[in-house]
């Protein structure tokens, strides 16, 4: 430690060697809280990182906390170095963070989730301590045990308290790698203090407009926004040079390059001008021609006189820029929120007027493979080119999208991908079974529930594509169609016209995520064309019959009753009677949506005899009322409508609403629940 102090320019005078060992069982004054501490030893410190020293805080780091529950459990190690058995074991933890999904000791409920046993077990420790660490930087809040920094964030609190200790004299900075960082040639690299250039990212200035463009920018997800204004607190001068390697030289000192990080955050400006400029002689280009392409400044006359393009290719460049710009959405890692994606919003802001700063940036997850975290070095990958070797773009793509929403890890695993190109044929199988289908042309109910079932997916998933939820938008135009579609050939003889109009939908809503295959379903329905330039489906919302949806709910929702009836039945029934509720009911339940009371019902003369029965269905909470009142008259045609369906899908005899009540399940009946009663 001592020798790299040195190399940062501290002034360091080694006066003694100490053995680590001989500081166990002595005490220190703790900065900032102005209270002995007494040191203690533990398995995990590396004495060739900072100073060898660590502070323990048990209650919200794994490693410590294990630390403290090995000693108190060894007392023959407490012996060893003459410590006090009692005070080691009345030691306890103090919280100081409220992290979202744990109590308020975060470490030790890790601890005992993951069954960590000791500190020799540093595998899990390091998956435990990556967990608790990631929870504490997105959710973590200070507790009142904080005093003033009480409800801060952990980011921001860190900086506050830093800034304090550096300001009274109770700390001071080392630079230093979080682990040990080993040279080519073999032997072990520190950080020295060297000439160098910083970009100033601390200028409280330049903070607040990037808080201001992260504050008027959609992250994707939404939570990420925090994550940004919390990079923006801690970030201060960050090195922006380099000695060698690719890059760009630095314009104030030619020795030097501009790092990667410092010089890769505007490149898509370039992009929207790029193949003009290749069509250009830009050898006298001056900074005036990309202040007026970039911001807007200065007249293009002028300009032409000095760079020697003309006008109009010097408007042509600008029309350019201002076409494609700003950027609705940057889509990029979630780890690169701490430096890459923040530079980004940071150089934004210095370079550009504001109606060009990000729209938007979308962070995606990471990728594991069978469970565990890809990684190039341990072999543990599937390249792109070999899962699309196995089992094609399509399925590739379809598992990838369907997996997981991007801002999460997805998890490669060949049984699923293998059922989900099972699946996918399926959708190939019910589009060819379609074109060959023979069925009626008369327009019912039923055709009007499929249609408003499209559109109503249509909505769906359209909204869910408009926030990045591919996952979600699969489930939707993928799998639920399949539901869709399956009730709909079950309930009867469906309609060809309408089931090649719906065949024609789904396969331009699956053409974003599987394009290979429905080109191929396009041409065999006889599309026009591509599919991929055909327009993709916008919902008709005048083809939405709510009450046919409601209508087919209600029909399914009965069959499943009986099912679920008969499994729990000692004998096989070869009857059903279904009574749907008294008319008074359906007035009860609408005077309920019309915000009525039970005071206000009961004052109806018409309804004081059934005065018992009223508080129960006044009490139904609004998630437990129907979606859709019919009326008695109304629930009696669905059913009858539905009488053969039933009677085919169950195997005996249905009644709808018979005279005969043997049970008296009519009384129990209520709006869209009716009776049932299986004999």
């Amino acid at each position: 430690c001592a020798e790299k102090l040195l190399k940062q320019e501290k002034k360091v005078e080694v006066i003694e060697e100490i053995a680590g060992r001989k500081l166990i069982g002595k005490y220190c004054m703790a900065p900032g809280i102005d209270r002995e501490i007494i040191i203690l030893p533990s398995q995990f410190p590396n004495p060739k990182i900072g100073s060898g020293l660590v502070t323990s805080v048990p209650s919200d780091a794994p490693y410590d906390w294990i630390a403290l529950l090995d000693l108190q459990k060894n007392p023959g190690e407490i012996k060893k170095y003459n410590l006090d058995i009692e005070e080691i074991k009345s030691i306890k933890t103090i919280p100081i963070i409220d992290i979202e999904g744990y109590g308020p000791e975060a470490a030790k409920d890790i601890v005992e989730s993951m069954g960590i046993e000791n500190q020799l077990d540093t595998a899990k420790l390091k998956e435990a301590t990556n967990e608790v660490y990631k929870a504490g930087f997105h959710t973590g809040i200070l507790n009142n045990n904080c005093g003033i920094y009480s409800g801060l964030t952990v980011v921001r609190a860190k900086e506050k308290i830093k800034q304090k200790l550096l300001m009274e004299g109770f700390a001071s900075t080392m630079l230093e790698f979080s682990e040990n960082v080993v040279c080519r040639c073999g032997g072990n690299v520190i950080v020295a203090k060297a000439e160098s250039w910083f970009l100033d990212y601390g200028n409280e200035d330049w903070k607040e407009q990037v808080r201001g463009a992260i504050n008027n920018m959609e992250a994707i997800p939404e939570r990420t926004k925090q994550d940004y204004l919390n990079t923006v607190d801690w970030l201060k001068q960050w090195p922006c040079i380099r000695n060698f390697g690719l890059g760009t030289k630095l314009p104030f000192d030619d020795r030097f390059m501009i790092e990667p990080l410092s010089d890769s955050t505007v490149y898509m400006a370039y992009y929207t001008i790029a193949n003009l400029l290749a069509k250009l002689d830009i050898e006298g280009l001056t900074p005036d021609f990309f202040n007026f392409v970039f911001r807007g400044i200065g007249d293009s006359s002028e300009i032409s006189k000095k760079c020697g393009l003309s006008v109009d290719d010097i408007n042509d460049v600008r029309a350019s820029f201002d076409y494609w710009y700003p950027q609705n959405f940057r889509c990029s890692a979630l780890e690169l929120i701490q430096n890459h994606l923040t530079f980004m919003l940071y150089h934004h802001v210095a370079l550009f007027n504001a109606d060009k700063w990000p729209k938007g940036i979308a962070s995606f997850g990471m990728g594991l493979l069978e469970g565990a975290k890809m990684s190039s070095s341990k072999g543990n990958v599937i390249l792109v080119k070999d899962a699309v070797d196995k089992f094609g773009s399509d399925v590739t793509r379809l598992f990838l999208m369907g997996n997981a929403e991007p801002w999460m890890d997805f998890d490669w695993r060949e049984s699923l991908v293998d059922a989900t190109s099972k699946r996918l044929r399926q959708f190939e199988k019910i589009i060819r079974d379609i074109i060959d289908l023979e069925g009626r042309n008369k327009f019912n109910a039923l055709d009007d529930w499929l249609m408003s079932r499209v559109n109503g997916r249509i909505a769906e998933a359209t909204s869910s594509l408009e926030k990045f939820q591919t996952r979600k938008a699969l489930q939707i135009i993928f799998y639920e169609m399949f539901k869709d579609l399956s009730w709909y050939m079950r309930r009867g003889t469906p309609n060809k016209k309408i089931l090649s109009q719906v065949c024609n939908t789904w396969i331009r809503l699956m053409t974003p995520f599987t394009p290979f295959i429905c080109e191929e379903m396009w041409e065999i329905i006889g599309g026009e064309g591509y599919v991929s330039n055909a327009p993709y489906p916008v919902c008709d919302e005048s083809k939405i019959n709510v009450e046919a949806v409601a209508a087919e709910d209600y029909v399914k929702k009965i069959l499943e009753d009986v099912q679920n009836i008969q499994q729990i039945m000692k004998s096989s029934p070869n009857k059903l009677s279904i009574y749907v509720a008294e008319n008074w009911k359906y007035r009860v339940y609408q005077m309920k949506n019309e915000g009525k009371t039970i005071k206000d019902v009961m004052a109806e003369p018409e309804y004081r005899q059934y005065g018992k029965q009223i508080p129960k269905l006044m009490s139904l909470r609004p998630d437990e009322m129907p979606k859709k009142i019919f009326g008695a008259e109304k629930e009696i045609k669905i059913l009858k409508d539905a009488k053969t369906f039933l009677e085919q899908e169950l195997g005996f005899e249905v009644t709808i609403n018979p005279d005969a009540d043997p049970e008296g399940k009519k009384r129990f009946a209520t709006p869209n629940k009716p009776g049932l009663y299986m004999s």
